[in-house]
Parts: C-alpha cells; sequence; structure tokens
C-alpha cells in the first residue's frame, strides 16, 4: 500500500510470501554458503597448523562482519525470524540458519580431525558459537555498545579458539 502498488499486481513478481522472503534473502543465503565453504577449503588447507586454522576463522569472521554491518536491517529480520518453525514465509530464513548449523559443526568436525581442537561433541561447541555470536549480534543492532564491530569479531575469535584449542604443551 505504502509503495503505491495494488496487490495484484504486487503477486505478478512473487508468486508468494514465501518467495518475497526468499527474494530478500537470497544474497544473505549466497553470502553465508560462500563464506563457510570458504572457511572449510582454507581449514583444510591449513593442515594441523593452528595458527592457520586461526586464520581461516578470523577471514571468515571479518568476512561476514563487514556484510552484516552493511545489511544492518536483513540481519536483524534473520536474528528475529531465524528460530521460527520452518513453514511458510520463514522456510528460506531456517534454511540459512539450517546451512549455518550444520556448516558451523562440519567444521567443527574437520578441525576436530586435524587435531586442531579438543574433542568437545562438535554439535555441542559448534552450536554454542553460533548462538553466542549471534546473541551478541543481536545485542549489537540493539544498541549495545560492545566496542568496534570488526574488533569484536577478532575477540570472539579469539576467544573460542582459545578456549577450545587442543592443547599440545
Amino acid at each position: 500500500k505504502a509503495a503505491g502498488v495494488a496487490k495484484g499486481s504486487f503477486y505478478r513478481y512473487f508468486d508468494d510470501k514465501c518467495a518475497v522472503v526468499e527474494f530478500l534473502f537470497e544474497d544473505m543465503h549466497q553470502t553465508a554458503e560462500r563464506l563457510l565453504k570458504k572457511c572449510s577449503e582454507d581449514l583444510e588447507q591449513a593442515g594441523d597448523d593452528f595458527d592457520g586454522m586461526n586464520e581461516a576463522y578470523s577471514t571468515m569472521g571479518l568476512t561476514l562482519g563487514m556484510y552484516l554491518l552493511s545489511n544492518r536491517d536483513i540481519v536483524q529480520l534473520y536474528l528475529q525470524e531465524s528460530r521460527c518453525p520452518a513453514h511458510g514465509p520463514t522456510q528460506p530464513v531456517r534454511a540459512i540458519a539450517d546451512l549455518i548449523s550444520k556448516q558451523a559443526i562440519e567444521i567443527t568436525r574437520q578441525a576436530h580431525k586435524q587435531q586442531l581442537l579438543r574433542p568437545f561433541p562438535a554439535e555441542v561447541s559448534a552450536l554454542l558459537v553460533v548462538g553466542a555470536c549471534e546473541k551478541l549480534l543481536c545485542a549489537q543492532l540493539e544498541g549495545m555498545d560492545l566496542g568496534e564491530p570488526l574488533e569484536l569479531v577478532q575477540a570472539i575469535t579469539s576467544l573460542v579458539l582459545d578456549g577450545l584449542r587442543a592443547r599440545t604443551d
């Protein structure tokens, strides 16, 4: 109504609400998929080098952080809707959330195989990190002063990896 477009005209471009949501989140989905794949590849190249793993996670975190900062509205909508049931218009949002969870677990398993992380269950440590990062992001978007956003990404990466790092001493 605010755009001055009749409801019938709107549905010329989109079949239903789900198609609208899918269109809105398409770039975010592709970006998350690309960054997680790149992190996995970088982690594989790191072998058993902890610094290489740290670099892989830091690069993903910083790149994702820059994306999030430049797309605040869509990220805030994602955070609000990502825990809703996966049916109807929320399906595309949940697809991103499920992708992130699944890939975080796989990347964690990969780091375990390379003996870079302590052997906590991959599902526990990966989902803990994803959940904590999403909570911090919500707080940041709601105006809580957590410091410089990109410095926060570095601090989170260091905090998490220092806690999960496989001890070699």
